[in-house]
């Protein structure tokens, strides 16, 4: 059988697969993608996309479109036997998305699949993988089409393919976990409610709940595990409208709430399971195919999409001969813990809403009020939910060389590896508004060069020397922004001017002396300094493109 060749096989076309097809088609790297089902998600699904996923979306140029069909959630009310148990605020979200956007998972489908469609890519459709096989150079692949096989080689396949993923079936890894012991209803329906619309509302009730998720202001994803609680009313299969109306009058007596169609309706189990390892040789795991959890926050298909994003930058630099595959060796490093802290936290926050004991019960309800009227506590909580709290601090890619004084390093403010906050930037000459995120824009790494205190005069020729040096090192790898208290004619033609004029950006940044943060295309820092040293930044580059500056 001839075999056709292809750099990258991306096998499922959810939104973690489209999310790396589109990433890797802006990166410049050939693909395939294939999905076995001939259309994209008719069902709901996922219906949270969480700030950090947002803001990479930002990224890849197509946020406006999201937030068009998306509809806007502030934060949640929870309620215990119908009184106000607390209320949680997306204004604590540290980000220019400070929300949750409401969006179906077909509607997320349906926009990045237009996005590839204007990237002039397309999916792959009623095709599946039959088998794969490893050798050293590429990995051989049988997919099957309605009437016919094709066999290829890929130099890479990544299977975004599912909780039952063949992908990982074939490279025999174990899918380890456990099962959660309740059943949970679903239903995904039209409605008429006077309830605030941006706000998630949850109900305890005894020892079970019920949780009402605006999709939009005509449609509610409504969520219970009454049935387990209940088995003396035998209701059994998928749930019916009725039920679920019957359910919100228990719940919230005086409601207003009249449920109309459904668009889907279903009954589900949770499950907590990792595989072992997200990657094996040539072949990678990322999202429902590498992790699964419980639904409560909303993580999953955002962290899916994140492992992504992670990976299709380290797979465009190898591709393009910038980069040793060592590089790729962090994809796991890097995303495993963060799959396994997801999982965790799920399985907690899951046990904490399900609790059947009547004291634990009684003394959840007293502590959670306490602990959202704190501030910090409230915005721990939230940028946690919105994974912008994610970080790569102990990454083999990361390092710093920090010093406050002389001796004495700083890890504990914005150190290497966490995300890239942002602040308003003004950029020069245009005086157009900008930020760091909009400066962030784009696939190459960034390099974000401080001014600090001190004038400028007293590090102008350093920083054209850095700026100079490390374009010949990373040349069209790598995009330089100055980020000044004054306009500089000099600095033009090395990089991109920007006024810090309330000096928030140094502030977020923690630059009173001129420093240097390189942020990867990710959305994460690579490397900082202060003081600024040229040969370091220019040995931790040549070390990052070898896969480990450890």
């Amino acid at each position: 059988m001839l075999k056709n060749t292809i750099d990258v096989l991306i096998v499922g076309a959810g939104p973690v697969g489209l999310t790396l097809a589109a990433e890797l088609a802006r990166h410049d790297v050939p693909f395939r993608i294939i999905d076995k089902n001939n259309s994209i998600s008719q069902e709901s699904r996922a219906v949270g996309v969480q700030a950090r996923t947002l803001e990479m979306l930002a990224d890849m140029g197509i946020i406006s479109e999201f937030f068009s069909r998306g509809h806007r959630l502030n934060g949640m009310r929870m309620f215990s036997d119908g009184k106000p148990l607390l209320s949680m605020n997306t204004n604590y979200i540290d980000s220019p998305y400070n929300c949750v956007l409401a969006l179906p998972q077909s509607e997320t489908e349906s926009i990045l699949v237009g996005h590839l469609a204007n990237l002039e890519k397309e999916v792959e459709r009623g095709v599946e993988l039959v088998s794969l096989e490893q050798e050293t150079e590429h990995v051989n692949v049988v997919i099957a089409y309605d009437d016919h096989q094709e066999a290829l080689q890929a130099k890479y396949i990544v299977g975004c393919d599912g909780a039952h993923s063949q992908v990982r079936k074939s490279i025999g890894l174990e899918f380890a976990g456990t099962q959660f012991p309740e059943q949970w209803l679903n239903g995904d329906v039209y409605a008429d409610f006077s309830s605030d619309p941006n706000y998630v509302h949850v109900y305890y009730h005894g020892n079970s709940v019920l949780a009402i998720i605006p999709i939009n202001a005509k449609r509610l994803r409504i969520i219970s595990n009454y049935r387990q609680h209940h088995p003396e009313e035998n209701q059994q299969g998928q749930p019916t409208v009725a039920e679920l109306q019957t359910l919100i009058e228990r719940y919230i007596p005086d409601s207003t709430i009249q449920l109309g169609d459904a668009v889907w309706l279903n009954e589900f189990g949770i499950h907590f399971r990792n595989a072992q390892s997200m990657r094996k040789q040539r072949v990678f795991l990322a999202g429902d195919a590498a992790h699964i959890h419980s639904p409560v926050g909303g993580q999953g298909m955002n962290t899916g999409m994140q492992d992504v994003y992670n990976l299709a930058w380290k797979l465009s630099l190898v591709f393009k001969g910038k980069a040793k595959q060592a590089l790729l060796d962090s994809y796991e490093a890097e995303r495993l813990p963060v799959a396994k802290e997801v999982i965790s936290n799920t399985n907690r926050f899951t046990k904490l809403i399900t609790l059947t004991n009547p004291v634990l019960r009684y003394l959840r309800n007293c502590l959670l009020p306490l602990l959202f009227r704190n501030k910090k506590i409230h915005h721990a909580i939230v940028n946690n939910l919105a994974e912008l709290n994610i970080n790569y601090r102990k990454s083999i890619l990361v390092d710093e060389d920090w010093l406050i004084g002389k001796k004495h390093p700083s890890t504990l403010r914005l150190p290497a590896g966490d995300r890239a906050p942002d602040a308003p930037l003004t950029l020069m000459p245009s005086q157009q508004a900008s930020s760091i995120h909009r400066a962030l824009q784009g696939p190459q790494f960034n390099l974000l060069l401080f001014q600090g205190k001190q004038d400028l005069s007293e590090n102008i020729e350093k920083f054209m020397a850095l700026a100079e040096q490390i374009k010949q090192q990373a040349g069209e790898f790598i995009n330089i922004h100055f980020i000044l208290h004054q306009d500089s004619q000099q600095l033009q033609a090395y990089g991109k001017i920007y006024l810090d004029k309330n000096n928030q950006a140094h502030k977020r940044y923690f630059s009173k002396k001129s420093s240097v943060y390189l942020i990867r295309p990710d959305g994460y820092i690579s490397y900082r300094a202060c003081p600024i040293s040229i040969d370091s930044l220019l040995i931790y580059w040549d070390k990052l493109m070898l896969g480990t500056v450890v």
